[in-house]
This record gives structure tokens, C-alpha cells and sequence, in this order.
């Protein structure tokens, strides 16, 4: 079935009387802003319950990370990280991160710098996956700890490749950025 333009003729017209007749009724006039107003109130709202905040929820992050230093404890199992693979976010190219088994001296932790400044992040082999855990009740700021955490993911991502026997260029090319691009069918 083919549809032409003659089919449409009158749609606007019967769509602007269905609407004013709807209009004119109190009750659908009710329902409408009750709907609005439910709609403009949730997203604040659950961004609220939801705790969403800081990367995922588009927020600007300086140049450079306040973070000094960030101390990675590790279990056993989890494949050695290279320091290298944190330089490959510049975010934090001024901030020194600290490789120690879970089981760290006093010494360590001391070693590392202001705490104010100091982030720690544990990563453990839970049997399933790794798990990347910072410590946000010690944390500077959140967000920062969530940004540090980040990069200690990716390390971990890395060190696992290099554990299965990844060449620096197929690292390169799992570290790559991918992008979707959408078209329509004007362009």
C-alpha cells in the first residue's frame, strides 16, 4: 500500500479539533499537568536516590588531578600492574601511584605522602573478576577517587592482556577509543 500526500490532507485539521476537544474537558486539563509536573520532578529525583554524580553524570574535571598520590594494595592473585599504565591518562600525570601487596607496613602508607592528598584503592581477585575498591570515607573528594579508580581499572585491564600474552601493540589497540558515529540519510 502506497501512501501519497492526498491521504494526509485534513490530518492537521482533525488533530487540532481532537486537541481543543480534549482541552475543554477539566479533568484531561488535570491529568495533563499532574503528568508534567511528575515527569520535571523524577529526574532530579532520582539522580538524588541514585547518587549518580560526578563522571558518569558529565561533570567538568580540572586539568590536573588534586590527588598527589595513590596507593594501589593488591591481593596475590591479581597479575603484577605496571606503573607505566597509569602515565596513559594525563589527568593524572602529576600524580605518583604507590604498588604494594594488601598486606602494607604502616611504613608504606606513611611513606606516601600527605593523607589528605592520598587516595587508596584495594584490588582483589574475588574468585569471579577484580574488584576495584577505593576508600571514599578517606577520600579528598569522591569524584577524585572515583576518577583514581578508573585508572586503576584500566591498569588492571591492561595487566591481565599482558598476563594472557598481549603485545604492546594489541594493548594499544584494546586501550583504543571507539566511537559511533550516526548518520542519517541526508548527509
Amino acid at each position: 500500500m502506497k501512501l501519497s500526500k492526498q491521504d494526509f490532507t485534513g490530518t492537521g485539521k482533525v488533530f487540532r479539533f481532537t486537541l481543543l476537544e480534549h482541552l475543554k474537558n477539566k479533568s484531561n486539563i488535570v491529568s495533563i499537568v499532574i503528568l508534567v509536573i511528575f515527569a520535571l520532578v523524577s529526574v532530579p529525583v532520582v539522580n538524588i536516590f541514585s547518587g549518580s554524580s560526578g563522571p558518569d553524570m558529565g561533570i567538568v574535571r580540572e586539568s590536573k588531578s588534586p590527588i598527589e598520590t595513590v596507593l594501589v594494595l593488591t591481593d596475590k592473585e591479581v597479575p603484577p600492574l605496571d606503573e607505566a599504565d597509569f602515565a596513559a591518562d594525563p589527568y593524572f600525570s602529576d600524580t605518583k601511584f604507590v604498588l604494594s601487596e594488601k598486606d602494607c607496613t604502616s611504613d608504606t602508607a606513611s611513606a606516601v605522602g600527605e593523607k589528605d592528598r592520598t587516595v587508596v584503592i584495594e584490588v582483589k581477585n574475588d574468585g569471579q573478576g577484580y574488584l576495584v575498591s577505593p576508600d571514599y570515607e578517606n577520600a579528598l573528594d569522591p569524584d577524585e577517587a572515583s576518577y583514581a579508580a578508573s585508572a586503576v581499572t584500566a591498569a588492571v585491564e591492561r595487566a591481565v592482556l599482558r598476563g594472557m600474552g598481549a603485545s604492546e601493540v594489541q594493548l594499544a589497540q584494546a586501550a583504543m577509543q571507539i566511537d559511533i558515529e550516526l548518520l542519517t540519510q541526508d548527509e
